[in-house]
């Protein structure tokens, strides 16, 4: 049955490429590299969202989760240049800016990760993500290259 299930997504899948329909083909992989992601398997969700963002070149959280499945494989560059992707097409996505935090934290970039983490803490729209920020900086950020 799953074989089955699996085989009639992959049909649909290559009716929706065929038609031209990329962006719903984009959101397919997205999901699904979502969910590869969430299971820690970061190499096919990043198979995934290189995918997506091939057929839907704005999907601001493709990139965005792409940046988080670069920071978990240790590639921080890569996952710093997709945050920058993401916040051209969203300047103001507080959680690109918090994940690229993470990336330059992880790559010992820590004034630059308190730069991302302070931001979102004074500017994020969600008290969650000021919080989030907040917390980030306390455990990534060594307390000299914080502000007050």
């Amino acid at each position: 049955m799953q074989k089955r299930t699996l085989s009639s997504i992959g049909i649909a899948l290559f009716v929706l490429l065929a038609t031209g329909c990329n962006l719903l083909a984009a959101r397919y992989y997205n999901a699904r590299g979502l969910t590869y992601y969430r299971k820690g398997d970061y190499e096919h969700a990043l198979g995934d969202f290189i995918q997506a963002i091939k057929l839907g070149p704005r999907m601001v959280n493709a990139w965005n989760l792409r940046c988080l499945a670069y920071t978990e494989k240790g590639n921080y560059d890569q996952a710093i240049r997709d945050c920058n992707g993401a916040l051209r097409l969203q300047p103001n996505l507080d959680e690109a800016r918090l994940n690229r935090g993470l990336a330059y934290a992880r790559k010992g970039g820590n004034a630059s990760a308190a730069a991302d983490f302070d931001q979102v803490r004074r500017e994020a729209a969600s008290e969650a993500n000021r919080k989030r920020g907040e917390t980030l900086a306390k455990e990534l950020v060594p307390r000299e290259n914080r502000s007050p």
